[in-house]
């Protein structure tokens, strides 16, 4: 797991098979910027990650960031998903008014910057089936079921989420 922050806020929370490539996605993502490991900074927001990870937490206050905060509204929408729960792209488009812009909610997922903070592991197909997951379908899976379980999701553990601290 990759957490970036701005001066302004979380702007990237990334999953990965591999630190080396979501370093270099995150370097090609921001290439214009100056790039600090600065731990103390992004303490807090891994303390938020972790409590969800661990089941003590299940609503984030990480969304202050201009990458979530323009994201959009289809995003705003998404974030209203109860932790546990599924809604499908057509009943997010729906909630906020504008039925026909269910391809606006399947491209603010395919984008979102900051997987759990936007919970698009939540956004599934219109039927219940499990649409695709930028972060790869294994991991909305053991997302999903951790949520339903309140447990903590052993696949996530195994790509280093225990070692978020």
């Amino acid at each position: 797991m990759l957490v970036a922050a701005t001066a302004k806020g979380i702007c990237k929370i990334a999953f990965g098979d591999n630190p080396a490539t979501l370093e270099a996605d995150l370097a090609q993502e921001l290439s214009d910027a100056e790039r600090i490991e600065d731990e103390p900074r992004l303490t807090p927001f891994i303390a938020q990650i972790d409590a969800y990870l661990r089941d003590t937490r299940e609503h984030f206050d990480l969304c202050r960031s201009t990458s979530a905060q323009r994201h959009s509204s289809s995003a705003y929408g998404i974030q209203r998903i109860p932790y546990g729960q599924t809604h499908s792209y057509s009943d997010i488009a729906e909630t906020l008014g504008s039925p026909r812009t269910v391809l606006a909610v399947a491209n603010a997922c395919a984008s979102n910057p900051v997987a759990l903070a936007i919970p698009c592991h939540r956004v599934v197909h219109k039927d219940g089936a499990l649409a695709g997951y930028r972060w790869g379908t294994a991991r909305k899976v053991a997302l999903l079921s951790a949520e339903k379980e309140h447990r903590v999701p052993a696949p996530l553990e195994t790509v280093g989420a225990e070692d978020l601290g």
